[in-house]
């Protein structure tokens, strides 16, 4: 399973300990980071980006990646609005997002923002340098089962009516009224 570590990269030579620690975790559960910044950028030491140079490569290479992950793991610890763009990125393909906070640095909590979020694809959760092997295992022993498959389907006028007002009536995509629809048929079949 294929994940992308996004997190701050304000003073991360001060929480890079920390930082590397996670990306073990995740190894350690099996997963393969996707686009790893991180050890490209700060833990190899022979990088002849610059800073500046290596930035704006992190952002493009995150956008990219989230294409290409089955999870996406966020230390929301410190404030990053790339970060929030990337989780936002994420829940909008419906790929699972867990979303960390240090409860030994940062604001101790997760943004208000990131809490405010009702998605059945995100998880909050606190860590520290001792549980976080924990919460990474409990977050993908408890990952979503139905990963969407995207298809195209071409229907008629009146099929495309009859989706429009369902979708607009409950206050859903026209993709979730129809798969309602198509698991309800399963279910009575």
């Amino acid at each position: 399973m294929k994940v992308y570590f996004a997190c701050s990269s304000t003073d991360i030579q001060q929480h890079l300990g920390t930082y590397n620690l996670i990306r073990k975790s995740l190894r350690t559960q099996g997963l393969v980071i996707n686009a790893d910044w991180i050890d490209r950028s700060f833990n190899n030491e022979k990088s002849e980006l610059t800073p500046q140079e290596n930035k704006v490569d992190i952002h493009d290479e995150a956008i990219n990646a989230i294409n290409n992950i089955d999870i996406l793991v966020a230390d929301v610890s410190l404030p990053s609005s790339s970060v929030g763009y990337q989780i936002g990125l994420a829940l909008s393909k419906r790929i699972p997002v867990l979303c960390l906070y240090s409860e030994e640095f940062g604001g101790k909590e997760a943004p208000q923002v990131i809490q405010a979020i009702n998605s059945p694809f995100l998880a909050i959760s606190g860590y520290n340098s001792k549980n976080i092997q924990n919460v990474i295992r409990k977050f993908i022993n408890n990952l979503p089962e139905n990963k969407l498959i995207k298809f195209n389907f071409i229907i008629t006028p009146k099929i495309a009516e009859y989706l429009d007002a369902g979708s607009r009536q409950q206050k859903v995509s026209k993709s979730d009224f129809l798969r309602e629809i198509v698991e309800k048929a399963m279910e009575s079949n």
